[in-house]
């Protein structure tokens, strides 16, 4: 009888916690540009932000 490696779901389980990091982080991101981009839109049409 084979004798059980443990990399194979320390591995699965560290691709998994990476993955759902990944797509968090990606969230995150992407809220931010949309919170930004509202803002722009709120914002009067002669300020563009810049001095």
């Amino acid at each position: 009888m084979p004798e059980f490696n443990f990399h194979y779901p320390l591995g699965g389980l560290f691709v998994l916690i990476g993955s759902i990091g990944f797509l968090k982080g990606f969230d995150f991101l992407a809220a931010q540009s949309v919170k930004r981009l509202l803002e722009m839109a709120a914002r009067p049409q002669g300020e563009s932000g810049r001095s």
